[in-house]
């Protein structure tokens, strides 16, 4: 087995930020300021940053494979996690940056997704590779009822049965 040298890595690098804007995804990368740990060890910032663009390679349905790959333990194979492929020099990446993502081929509105996981390489730390989660209720449901339905079915008492 060869050793990689720092001059190649470098190069690996460079190579890895040519080749995301050439065939990545624009996201808009927000890190959270002053991150502090809640009591139940998730993060609770105090807020984030303002929208960085970064280029990123978005991985929609990554295989149970992909996963022990890179050193992941995962049990099952359905309702995986989303992966992003960011360049390695994306500042201030950590558990509970954000990512918006826009629809690329339709008009459909910007979601937003929290990192929960980081890793690398494990030969060659050329790019990190995020797991993300969709965050829940940052978009309007897809709905046919109205504003006013929906206003009129919250407002009415709820009755139980004795």
């Amino acid at each position: 087995m060869s050793l990689i040298i720092p001059k190649e890595i470098e190069y690996l690098r460079k190579q890895f930020n040519f080749t995301v804007k050439q065939v990545g995804v624009l996201f808009q990368y927000r890190y959270p300021l002053n991150n502090a740990i809640d009591y139940f060890n998730q993060p609770a910032p105090d807020g984030y940053s303002e929208k960085i663009p970064v280029y990123g390679i978005f991985e929609g349905e990554p295989k149970l494979k992909t996963y022990r790959n890179l050193g992941w333990v995962v049990e099952k194979s359905d309702n995986l996690p989303f992966l992003i492929h960011i360049p390695f020099d994306t500042p201030h990446i950590q558990r509970g940056c954000l990512f918006e993502i826009e629809g690329q081929i339709t008009s459909i509105e910007s979601r937003l997704f929290q990192v929960t996981e980081l890793s690398t390489g494990l030969v060659c730390p050329d790019h990190i590779i995020c797991q993300i989660v969709p965050l829940v209720g940052n978009t309007k449901p897809l709905t046919e009822e109205t504003e006013r339905d929906i206003m009129k079915k919250n407002s009415e008492p709820r009755r139980f049965l004795k």
